[in-house]
């Protein structure tokens, strides 16, 4: 799987999600939710607006819902349509490294990290350093990572 398909694999899952989000009879509770669970996959398209995100959902009891509701979708929609770069990429997979630095064994680690870095090098596809987070994310029950739409498409 290359870079863009990775992406627009995520991308089409998360627009489909958004979508469903707000045409139902949503909460603040439920958006935090939804914007957790996004994290990587908009950091890797765009961090700027994975900021300006987080910021609108902290603010969300000082808006209307109808103008939170237009201004949310509309935020995270562009920042998809951000073709989420090999440089995201990394950056998102050192982060979700992280948090398995706690299970993982000194090869273990050694091992993603080199997947992670030959991906930085374009030595190896994207799939490569993915695989080896998703088999660590469900071998250690990293429930966070799990529940990454980043990680898995359909887990959100």
């Amino acid at each position: 799987m290359t870079t863009s398909e990775f992406g627009q694999t995520s991308s089409d899952a998360a627009r489909s999600q958004i979508r469903a989000l707000f045409d139902g009879a949503w909460t603040v509770g439920a958006v935090v939710r939804f914007h957790s669970v996004h994290k990587l996959l908009l950091m890797a398209h765009s961090p700027d607006a994975y900021r300006e995100l987080g910021r609108l959902v902290a603010n969300a009891r000082g808006i209307s819902r109808d103008e939170f509701a237009a201004r949310y979708t509309s935020l995270f929609t562009a920042a998809l349509r951000w073709p989420a770069t090999r440089r995201g990429h990394v950056n998102v997979l050192q982060h979700a490294a992280g948090y398995l630095k706690h299970q993982l064994d000194r090869a273990t680690k050694a091992e993603l990290s080199t997947a992670i870095e030959d991906y930085r090098r374009d030595r190896v596809p994207l799939a490569v350093p993915m695989a080896l987070l998703r088999r660590h994310v469900h071998e250690y029950g990293v429930a966070y990572l799990a529940n990454q739409i980043y990680v898995d498409p359909r887990s959100g």
